[in-house]
């Protein structure tokens, strides 16, 4: 488990997906360890309304499966459960001991974990979602966790307290203390504020780590074997752990508890090559190249780096932050595609992915330097559409 537990629940709280805030984590640990305690106190400290969902306990109707008769009678609907409405303005979905989920409600669950969907009705993008898993021999009533809805959370080990631990929350810290939240919207805020350049150049590093070992992009284990109620690579969980990278210096995590967030996704062997190809290309960032504060060189010794340079670089000019100044995006794209020009001399298929990015945010006109890329790119990437449509 990571040293700093707290941090890690608060950069996934505070990453930013697709469909609105947070990464799903699921946490496992034996019973009575005080899981549920101390995603209260995280709820408090971030000012977000807690919902604790255990399917045991609870059962299919907090879970908005269970049908209900139209006024008319003429059709089925599935409304809403009460608590939906503590989450307007969003909030925490704990769901405690996920491993008494039976198979019946496993895929009403994959909604929630992934889309923040229950029943008929969409939570909002501010809802996050936690959960909690004894080892299927340790739940009561337990069950394995089919692949699907492992595969849309991250995995972490909950460490037990030792006895010292122990000792010194009972005697220094049983009681409540006061808790002044956060303000979550300022949160937010600075994540966002933070979070283009990283991105970027998170994006470029995975891009170009699963173009070197294509082998990981998605390795399911075999049906029935213990890993696959775990973390694996996918394609979906790639994406997570491309967040989870960004997240860790967002926040400023240490470089192990990023790993283990990471890892949390793809599981730790695929996040430990990921790394070593991190360190052995040495990238840049990407703003550091575009103001010319790194000369960046293409070597033929080196490509995965060059295809994650220009990569990452693409990604930061067509972020949203970027474009929202058209000038200084336009100065910034003209300077790319400098430096892809002279790449192209040597290594053309490197900079189609990067200069296809920028061609599709029309940014190929801003000089003439990127009109002749574009005109030598063209027929590569005429050549590639075919071998694809093949």
């Amino acid at each position: 488990m990571a040293t700093n537990r707290n941090k890690l629940i608060h950069a996934a709280l505070f990453t930013p997906t697709s469909n609105g805030w947070g990464l799903p984590l699921l946490f496992w640990a034996s019973p009575g360890c005080g899981k549920s305690a101390i995603l209260e106190g995280v709820a408090k400290a971030v000012g977000l309304p807690l919902e604790v969902l255990s399917p045991g306990e609870r059962g299919e109707g907090a879970f908005g499966v269970t049908p209900v008769p139209s006024a008319d009678g003429t059709l089925m609907t599935y409304p809403a459960p009460d608590w939906t409405g503590n989450m307007a303005n969003g909030g925490i979905v704990f769901l405690d001991e996920l491993s008494t989920a039976p198979p019946a409600l496993q895929p009403p669950i994959l909604g929630l974990a992934l889309s923040k969907r229950i029943g008929g009705s969409y939570l909002g993008p501010r809802v996050r979602i936690i959960a909690a898993a004894n080892p299927t021999e340790e739940a009561a009533g337990g069950w394995d966790l089919a692949p699907p809805l492992a595969n849309r959370f991250g995995h972490l080990d909950w460490a037990m307290p030792d006895s010292e631990e122990w000792s010194d929350w009972l005697l220094g810290s049983i009681d409540d203390e006061e808790v002044t939240p956060i303000d979550a919207l300022k949160e937010e805020a600075r994540v966002m504020a933070a979070w283009d350049e990283p991105w970027a150049e998170t994006r470029g590093l995975i891009a170009a780590f699963i173009r070197s070992r294509p082998e990981l992009l998605h390795k399911q284990p075999s049906l029935g074997h213990p890993d696959s109620s775990r973390a694996w690579p996918s394609h979906r969980t790639w994406e997570m752990a491309a967040r989870a990278y960004t997240a860790g210096a967002v926040h400023g995590m240490s470089d192990r508890d990023r790993d283990e967030f990471v890892g949390s996704f793809i599981g730790m062997g695929a996040v430990s090559e990921l790394v070593s190809f991190a360190k052995k290309n040495d990238l840049p960032k990407p703003l550091d190249v575009l103001t010319g504060k790194v000369d960046f060189k293409h070597s033929n010794k080196r490509l995965d780096r060059t295809y994650a340079v220009m990569s990452s670089c693409a990604s930061y000019v067509t972020s949203k932050t970027v474009s929202e100044d058209s000038k200084r995006q336009k100065e910034l794209a003209a300077k790319l595609f400098e430096i892809i020009a002279e790449v192209a001399e040597e290594a053309i298929d490197l900079v189609y992915p990067a200069t296809k990015l920028l061609t599709d945010t029309d940014l190929y006109k801003v000089s003439p330097t990127a009109k002749a890329v574009m005109r030598k790119i063209l027929p590569v990437a005429q050549k590639i559409s075919g071998r694809k449509a093949r």
